[in-house]
């Protein structure tokens, strides 16, 4: 007869094999949507061969390679292309899909982060004012620069960091001053919630005093930002911003299971939860930003992906850091595609809204079967 022990051992052992069955799959849905998304080219136009694609970018890497350390081979590269008729579109499907990737796991993530910094399974990053201040500093560079906006990236990434960065300050100070001089998660979700109306607001009547063809090259701008720049460039940006903020969080994993738990038993445990919680909130603030600037407002991705990988993989902190980044990216690679393919006359539907057709079903359905609290 087995001991307590013994059967307690074998179902972690049970619920790991389960987990890595469960991430395998994972992984081959993503890498399946990624293919797919290299390799179509259009219902009108059929595929290109995994092996023609697969091809194609082996040679965009030589070049990209020779490029990199000067070598002959990148004089020659107007040669090699040439003798590949897909070489442009599946290069530029394959920058995209880094794109979208990277983008919906760092939403992902930050949503993670957040949900456990409040011990609240429905908040999202964006109610820092995060996705207000992004619009916020787009109505202001549309309204001063026109279609220049489309060109000077780097007012977008002043002003697109800048903003979200100083409402962040103005909420930390003030949740600070309105806990009395002590950290409070609640005080700082209720100035929060002040500020981010307060942009919105703003953000509302300036969209007022457009006129027609400002308002279109905003909603151009905002809802297909991540079309307008060179793809390689920003993806060095993501990467080095997400990689700065996530590895305190990754180093400090185990901690933040500590503070799933009230905060007594998390300080019996050895847990400042103040300083983590801090740290969460404003670390989710910058990935979003982050992604935001790049993919549009596809904030929903934060909120869904967190309850369905806790359903799948269970309430660890470090399984569900790789699971939701590549939950994330696969979610937003689908809302990609769909957006190609649903189109009503010439307008292509936002990522943004295809995101958020999927994920309230999804929620729905986590919502119901999810039955794994936070402690």
């Amino acid at each position: 007869m087995r001991t307590g022990l013994e059967s307690l051992r074998a179902t972690l052992r049970a619920d790991r094999r389960q987990g890595r069955r469960r991430g395998f799959a994972l992984l081959l849905a993503y890498l399946a949507a990624y293919v797919f998304l290299v390799c179509f080219r259009g219902w009108r136009y059929g595929f290109v061969p995994p092996g023609q694609a697969a091809g194609t970018l082996f040679t965009f890497f030589r070049i990209q390679f020779a490029k990199l350390l000067s070598l002959p081979l990148y004089a020659r590269r107007g040669e090699l292309t040439a003798q590949l008729p897909y070489y442009a579109e599946v290069v530029a499907r394959f920058r995209k899909g880094f794109m979208m990737s990277a983008a919906g796991g760092i939403l992902s993530l930050s949503g993670l982060i957040y949900q456990s910094a409040t011990r609240n399974a429905m908040a999202v990053p964006t109610m820092l004012g995060v996705s207000s201040g992004v619009n916020l500093a787009r109505v202001i560079l549309v309204l001063q620069l026109g279609e220049a906006a489309y060109t000077l990236t780097r007012y977008h990434y002043y002003l697109c960091y800048g903003i979200p960065a100083l409402a962040l300050l103005v909420i930390l100070a003030g949740g600070r001053l309105a806990g009395g001089r002590r950290a409070s998660v609640a005080d700082m979700l209720i100035v929060g919630t002040v500020v981010n109306r307060l942009m919105q607001m703003t953000v509302n009547y300036l969209r007022t005093a457009m006129d027609a063809d400002t308002l279109e090259i905003y909603q151009e701008f905002s809802e297909k930002s991540y079309d307008l720049y060179d793809s390689f460039r920003n993806l060095g940006i993501i990467c080095l911003i997400a990689a700065v903020v996530l590895l305190p969080i990754l180093f400090m994993r185990f901690r933040y299971n500590a503070i799933s738990f009230d905060d007594e038993d998390a300080r019996t445990m050895g847990v400042r939860p103040s300083g983590l919680r801090i740290y969460g909130l404003a670390a989710g603030a910058i990935l979003t930003t982050t992604a935001m600037i790049f993919c549009g407002n596809a904030g929903m991705i934060a909120l869904i992906v967190p309850h369905l990988c806790r359903y799948l993989f269970g309430s660890e902190f470090s399984r569900l850091m790789g699971a939701s980044a590549v939950t994330g990216g696969l979610l937003m690679l689908v809302g990609y595609i769909l957006s190609n393919f649903i189109r009503f006359a010439d307008y292509v539907v936002p990522v943004g809204n295809i995101i958020s057709l999927l994920a309230v079903p999804v929620l729905i359905w986590a919502l119901l079967r999810q039955r794994r609290g936070w402690e």
